[in-house]
């Protein structure tokens, strides 16, 4: 997936994939960063933003009340969002 992702930078489907696997093997690092380039990508990508919330919320809860309030605004309704928001 990351030589994918290498080659076809812009691929959102690829790059939010890949940063889901760095969550299945706890790579903080790595699956911010990559959430990160998906919102330089797409800046209102709801699954981003929620992830980004949820994943900072230990270590910079400003900046993740900021993406989690960004995905509220683009669809209240969601739960998962609601979950990161609670």
């Amino acid at each position: 997936m990351e030589s994918w992702v290498e080659e076809h930078q812009e691929d959102v489907v690829a790059r939010l994939a890949l940063a889901s696997s760095y969550t299945g093997i706890g790579d903080e690092k790595r699956l911010v960063a990559e959430y990160s380039n998906v919102l330089k990508l797409d800046n209102d990508n709801i699954v981003a933003l929620n992830n980004l919330a949820w994943s900072l919320k230990g270590t910079d809860k400003v900046l993740a009340l900021e993406y989690a309030n960004r995905a509220a605004a683009l669809n209240e309704n969601v739960p998962q969002v609601l979950d990161t928001l609670a």
